[in-house]
């Protein structure tokens, strides 16, 4: 259960610190080296000069979470919502909060909209009831369905099974530098998998738009799992593929996709109807 009272406040402080003394309102531009080929396949670089950046400053408007959940009105979350449009340069934005009651535990849910559904259609309004993009939540999501797989002994899971054990016989190449990993060094990012294995395997993963996403997944895991170790098993290195190459191991031994767990294990008992994966 999220508390997004509290994230707001995180989030609050966090774009305070954003728009800090260093920082000039207005006055920053991006500098970037973009790569151009000629025509007789030379390669040059140039910089470019791209727009000024704008100072965010929304410290007074995260403000109203400071206040008490219950005096908290839609028109508040709606000015927030108004404020992240104009002034962070989004094109549309919904804020809400759960305010639960603590002795019947019901909830009441307060919504604010701003802003338009695309930045280039104009008055194609955000609404209360459209689907958003959630990102940064798979890792939370996908270590969830291992742990329940593990609390429940399922398939013999344990904190303590490998790679090996559960990809050895179903991903060929696999280095042996990783066959004692296990899920907990996955989930932990000390597994040795590097942190950024290369953009020719994201661009292979990506571009096989014709294959099943479970196919997509079992390549990109097969590509990572084939590159030797970049350290030793145990020292932490932060990593978006251990989670990749945990999702794998969950359909591999489940025989379920991905798309499949998260609905049946995730989304449906937390009554999330609306939730699609995408």
């Amino acid at each position: 259960i999220l508390d997004l009272v509290s994230g707001a406040l995180i989030r609050r402080q966090a774009m305070g610190n954003h728009s800090g003394k260093n920082q000039k309102a207005g006055e920053d531009a991006a500098v970037v080296s973009e790569t151009t080929s000629t025509e007789d396949g030379k390669q040059s670089k140039k910089q470019i000069k791209r727009g000024k950046r704008k100072s965010i400053n929304l410290e007074e408007t995260w403000k109203i979470f400071d206040e008490d959940p219950e005096v908290v009105n839609d028109e508040k979350i709606e000015k927030v919502a108004d404020e992240l449009v104009e002034k962070g340069g989004i094109p549309g934005a919904c804020c809400g909060i759960v305010v639960m009651d603590k002795e019947s535990l019901s909830t009441t849910i307060r919504l604010g909209c701003a802003g338009n559904r695309q930045a280039d259609v104009r008055k194609n309004f955000v609404q209360e009831g459209d689907k958003w993009h959630l990102g940064s939540c798979t890792k939370a999501v996908t270590a969830t369905i291992a742990a329940r797989f593990i609390a429940e002994g399922a398939y013999g899971f344990t904190w303590e099974t490998t790679i090996s054990q559960t990809l050895g016989k179903k991903l060929k190449g696999v280095h042996r530098g990783y066959h004692n990993c296990s899920l907990l060094n996955l989930m932990t990012h000390t597994s040795g998998i590097d942190a950024h294995p290369g953009t020719h395997i994201w661009t292979t993963a990506w571009g096989m738009t014709e294959l099943h996403p479970s196919v997509q997944r079992h390549k990109y895991a097969t590509a990572i799992l084939s590159q030797k170790p970049t350290q030793a098993i145990g020292q932490y290195l932060y990593s978006n593929s251990n989670y990749a190459v945990l999702g794998c191991i969950l359909e591999v031994v489940s025989g379920h996709s991905f798309d499949e767990l998260v609905m049946s294990l995730i989304a449906k008992p937390l009554g999330c109807v609306q939730t699609s994966m995408n």
